[in-house]
Order: structure tokens, then sequence, then C-alpha cells
């Protein structure tokens, strides 16, 4: 029997056919994702590179969907809440761009429909036929009559809810856009929309970063501003002058200007950004206290005031004054003191623009520093002056108690210290004397190097970091002595073995007189906290060397006043005794002798009385001291002859007339001698003679016998 044939068996070309058509779809469906995911890999390339700037991401995401998507025109639009802006724009007609570049435009009818609901996309298979069109939507007309477009897909970038923009693709004739195609295109809006919320948080971490910055730089601003206030207490031009330029840089100001309140009128104390016209206007200009002034309204107020635009402002009649200045918008703020205004601070733009909240904050600040400068002044002139009187009150004491200063062991106790508090191994004072600098109070350097520098001069050169900071007048930091190759003192190197060297000098009114240097034997820096104590120590040192200097000189002073007194004091007594005694002159020589011998401090003195016939004739008073001083010559064993040395060095006899023994008896009858009180006699023999002792020096004696030529 013959088999039939089984019409059934599947037919293998059919199979082949069918498995290939599947394989192409499947190696379709692979191209097409991994084109996909190429794309969105360099989308988030872009996105990544450029997370700022959403133009090239808006561009990279229209160039990746057009292409899979065979669309002619993509139009990224960007919502406000209330207007569309098309941000990107690709591929569409010249006519159709200008239209969309002359935007926002009000939300279209599809775009409405979005916004209003919750769809994840509107498809219009022919734009001429939708409803939208027919009405005349502007964006639908323009789109089809300007654009050409057909067919559109629009997909909303949406996040948590809340519509960012829209993303369109269109095509210029009627094919709809399929199910994958539109996945796509869902896609790339996710993708946009993560661009969207990166640039808006990384502009506010910007804006946070730019806060931060201003912020800090406010602070430091402040604190300089502070720092200058605290190491200027005299000079408040200084730190006037540096709060105008910080506050016009910081509240971006084209001006700023200080004024202070006398004889009811704002005198212009400091200025920042104006021409030299405007500066001698406002010095000669005071501003009044009236509204027609910035300044009359703060005066007016006690507050900050703020005027956007001077030239629209009805009030405002300064004219004069802004021609010369410029200012359009101006700002200002009182310098109160306990509820006393004592001046101004006004900031200006040259053009309309309005100060912000936190500038004039910014600028109310800056016035209550300025205030605490400005009275920081005021207390220090009021405390000079007192200081000036205290002064005076001192030295007066200081004469009376005529106490004594030692100085140099307060600077060895400030060198000890400040080495110590200073984490260094050795420090020195360099200081003054007769107009050169020597390196004087040291601790911590070997004995040999204080006696080799001790009595070499320090200069001012750059050989040393003494010798610099005396030549620059600040502090110098040398990190590593031995590697400086401008470091010529090297026997001190040598000597002493130190390595890192700060120098500060010690300044009076901006002049060095001295330099406390501190050293370690490693090559370990300084900080910046160190080397202001060290500053500190510098300036202590000033102190006490202008405290020893200011007690020197009232010790001078008190010894001219007291050498004065002892002779105005002989005087009245001399004058005293003339008037007790008017017809003896006896007890005026003697008093007169006995007085210029105390205030001369002399050991003795004689008086001679010209008689008749030009010679020289002692009174009996005169004669008896001259009895007197021989017998305390006696006592001393002296001969009053003179004596001569012989070669030898023994003394000898003299010879002549009038020497020897044998003339003593003569000498009390021809000398006119009187002794200072409390001093042992001298035989008054001409004669040159040496002390007994051969300590004191050689004294000069002049014998005056009866008939001797005058004493000259």
């Amino acid at each position: 029997m013959t088999a039939r044939p089984d019409n059934s068996a599947p037919d293998p070309q059919g199979t082949i056919a069918e498995l290939q058509r599947k394989l192409d779809e499947t190696s379709s469906e692979l191209g097409e994702a991994l084109a996909q995911q190429m794309a969105t890999a360099e989308i988030l390339q872009v996105i990544n590179s450029s997370p700022a700037d959403l133009g090239p991401v808006f561009d990279a995401i229209l160039e990746k969907a057009m292409r899979p998507c065979q669309a002619q025109i993509a139009v990224f639009w960007t919502y406000d809440g209330e207007f569309m802006c098309a941000s990107a724009i690709r591929g569409a007609p010249q006519a159709y761009v200008e239209f969309l570049q002359r935007g926002p435009h009000r939300p279209s009818h599809v775009q409405l429909r979005l916004l209003g609901g919750t769809e994840g996309f509107v498809q219009i298979a022919d734009l001429t036929r939708s409803e939208g069109y027919r009405i005349g939507d502007p964006l639908p007309r323009a789109a089809a009559d300007l654009g050409g477009i057909r067919t559109l897909l629009v997909v909303p970038l949406r996040k948590s809810g809340t519509v960012l923009g829209t993303f369109g693709i269109y095509r210029q004739e009627v094919k709809p856009f399929s199910d994958r195609q539109i996945a796509l295109v869902q896609s790339f809006a996710n993708q946009a929309v993560i661009a969207i919320e990166n640039a808006r948080l990384f502009d506010e971490v910007r804006e946070r970063q730019a806060d931060l910055a201003r912020s800090v730089d406010e602070l430091t601003a402040t604190g300089n501003v502070l720092k200058i206030i605290s190491r200027s207490t005299v000079d408040l031009e200084t730190v006037l002058d540096r709060l105008v330029e910080t506050v016009a840089r910081l509240c971006r100001g084209d001006q700023a200007l200080l004024f202070r309140r006398r004889d009811d009128l704002y005198h212009l104390a400091a200025a920042h950004g104006l021409s030299d016209e405007a500066y001698e206007f406002l010095l000669t200009h005071p501003l009044p206290t009236d509204r027609g002034t910035l300044s009359g309204r703060v005066d007016l107020e006690r507050r900050a005031v703020q005027i956007p635009d001077v030239m629209e402002d009805p009030e405002y009649s300064y004219r004069e004054g802004q021609k010369t200045q410029g200012h359009r918008t101006v700002l200002g703020v009182p310098l109160l003191r306990e509820d006393s205004l004592i001046g101004i601070f006004s900031i200006t733009r040259t053009e309309v623009e309005p100060f912000t909240t936190k500038e004039i904050e910014l600028a109310t600040s800056f016035a209550d520093q300025a205030v605490i400068a400005i009275e920081n002044a005021r207390l220090f002139d009021e405390l000079r002056q007192t200081l000036q009187q205290q002064t005076a009150t001192a030295d007066v004491l200081k004469a009376i108690s005529r106490s004594t200063f030692d100085l140099r062991t307060v600077l060895q106790t400030l060198v000890e210290s400040a080495a110590r508090l200073c984490d260094a191994d050795m420090a020195q004072i360099t200081r003054q004397r007769d107009g050169v600098f020597f390196r004087a109070e040291a601790y911590g350097f070997p004995d040999q190097f204080i006696e080799y520098a001790r009595t070499i001069p320090v200069a001012a050169d750059r050989g040393s970091a003494i010798g610099r900071a005396l030549l620059k007048g600040t502090a110098i930091h040398i990190p590593d002595a031995l590697a400086d190759p401008e470091y010529t003192f090297k026997d001190g190197l040598r000597l002493a073995h130190f390595r890192a060297v700060l120098a500060v000098p010690m300044l009076r009114e901006g002049a060095p007189i001295g330099v406390i240097v501190m050293t370690r034997k490693e090559v370990r820096s300084f900080t910046q906290k160190q080397i202001e104590l060290a500053t500190t120590f510098a300036d202590q040192a000033v102190i006490a060397i202008e405290n020893a200097r200011l007690f020197e000189q009232v010790q001078a002073k008190a010894r001219d006043l007291e050498e004065s007194l002892q002779q105005q004091t002989a005087t009245s007594e001399v004058l005293q005794v003339i008037s007790a005694s008017p017809g003896d002159l006896a007890p005026v020589f003697e008093k007169m002798l006995e007085k210029a011998i105390r205030v001369c401090g002399a050991e003795f003195g004689v008086m001679l009385l010209l008689r008749g016939g030009g010679r020289y004739t002692p009174s009996p008073r005169t004669l008896q001291c001259a009895a007197g001083l021989c017998r305390s010559a006696r006592r001393r064993r002296v001969s009053p002859a003179s004596s001569k040395r012989s070669g030898n060095g023994n003394r000898e006899q003299g010879r002549g007339p009038n020497r020897g023994p044998a003339n003593k008896s003569r000498l009390p009858r021809t000398c006119s001698v009187y002794s200072r009180p409390g001093r042992n006699c001298r035989c008054p023999h001409r004669c040159c003679r040496s002390d007994a002792a051969g300590k004191r020096g050689d004294r000069h004696y002049h014998h005056l016998q009866a008939g001797s030529p005058p004493v000259r």
C-alpha cells in the first residue's frame, strides 16, 4: 500500500523566512536600543560637562531625538508659570525661527492640555485639521504656515507634578510617530528634566557659594576694619578712609562718603570715589539739615534713608552737589552714639539702581564701626590730655622722690618671656646707644656669641635680620638664615647655631629705636600668631625704653631744678646777711664765700680784697682760716712748702725763699682761704703738689704773701 504525502508537515523555506524576519526585527530593535543608549550616554556626558548651561544640553537632545524619530523640526519650550519661551530650535525654517524668537508666547492649545492634565504626550497627525489651527491659535498657525509642520508630538517636561516646559518634534508630512518613537522622545524629555534640575541646583549652589564668599568677604573686611580701629586709636583719618573704601566695595557703590556733624552742618571727613572737583566742593560746602538733601532727611528721621533717583525726587534740591558728584541713587545711614547723631554715612551710585536690603544692613554695620572708631579717637584724645597732665605731675613727684628705674631688668624679663611664649630657643634685644644700634639683653645665646656680638654695631642693611628690620621698619621672618643668600652675619650663625630668625622692630612714632630678635636652632618657621605676639612684646619694649627715657629726662630736670633752688636759697641767705649787717662786710663776705663753695661743690674758696696801691690784703677772719688750714696740713704731716718729685718718684724738700720749715710761721699772716664745711683744709702755700695719698689727683694751691703781686 503506497504512503500518501503529509500536507501538514512544516515548510522549511517558510520557517527560515519567518526566523529571518524575526532575526531582522530583533537586530533592528537591538540596533535602535544600542543607538538610544549611545545617545543617552552622550546626552548625559553633555549634562555632566555643562551643569549650568542648558543650551548645549538641549541642542544635544534635539540632535539625538530627531534622527531616530525621523523628524525634521524640534523645539524645546521652557515655562515660567505664565509664558512659553523657545529655548532651543533645530531644523525650522528661518521665518518660523524668527517668529519663535519674538516670544515669549502664550501656551498653545496643545501645551495647555499638558499643563492642566496628567497626559504623558499629545500627538496630532495633521496640524492643519486640529482645533487650535481652526480657532486661529498663534502657535499652531505659525507652525503650519511658517514652519510647514503637519504631524507633531509634544511631551511635557514634568517634575514632581510641575510642568517645567515641553519638548516637541515635528514632521513636515502627515506621518504619525510610532509607540517606540514616542517612548524614545519621553526618555529624552526625562533627560532634559534632569538637566534642568541639575542647572537649578547648580545655580542654587553657586548662589550660596557666592553668598558665602560675600559673607566671608564682609567678615574679613569687618575684621580688618576692627583691627585698624584697635591699632590706630590716634590716626582716625586712616580708619575712616578704610571704612569708606570697604563699604563702597562691598555695597557696590560708586562713591562712599562720611560726614561728621559740627555746628548743625555736616562736614566731609572721609571720601572714596570722588573726583578732585567734587572733593574740593564738598570740603568747602558743608551739607545742611533740610529735606532738600540726603543728610537733612537722615538727620530728621534718624534712620537709613534711600532715594532711588534724586532726579525724580520732588523734594531733593541739592542740584549743585548732584551735578558735581553725578549721583542718581543715594543711601544715607546715621552714625548714632547713645541716640546722638554724630555723622552720616552716604553711599551713592551714578546710575539708577536701588540698594538691596542686605546692602543697607551692611552699610548700617559699617556705620556702627565708624561710630566705634570716632568714639575711640575721642576717648583717646581725652585720655592723652589727662595723661599729659598726670605726666607733668609725675615729673614733679619723681624729682622730689628721686626714684630709680631699672630698664635692664625690665628688658631682660621681657626678652625671656618673649622667647618662652613664642617657642624660641634664643632671643635678644638690640637698642640704641649714642645713635648706634648694639645688641644688649639676651636669653639663651651662648656666652661666646654674646661676648662677640656685644660690641659690634648693627647696620641697617640686608646682611642680618636685625638690619633688615631696621631698614624696612617691619617684621622680618627668615625661615632658614643659613640658606638665605643675602644673610652675611655668618659669624653669628657659627657661634649661636640658629636657623630660623624672626626680627621685629621696636617703633616709636614710626622710627625704629631697636629690634627684638628670636631664633630657633632648627628650620621651623614662626607662625603668624607668634609674629603678632612678638610684635606685642616689641611694643612693650618700646614702652619700657620710652618710660626709662622719660624717667631720665625727669631726673635731669629735677637736678636742674635742685641746682637753681640752691642758688636762689644761697642768694636769699646772702641778702639776709647784707640786710642784717649793713656796716660790717666781713660776715657778708664769709657768707658769700660759704654759699659759693656749697653751690659750686668746691672743697674751699678764696676771697681777696683789693686795697689801695693795687695790693690784695686779707681780712683778719681770713688769716684765722688760713691758720686752720696750716694746722690741718701739719696734722697730715705735709710740709707747707712745695714738694718736688725726684727722678725715682720720691718727694724731696723744696728750696728757695718762703719755703721749708723755717718759713711756716709766716704763712698764717699771708693767706686768704675759706674751706668748705666738712672738708679737711689744705695749706695754701704757693706750690703744686699731689695729694698725700695720691688718689684724688693734683690740686693746685696759691700762696699769697703780704706785698706779693695780685693773683690773676
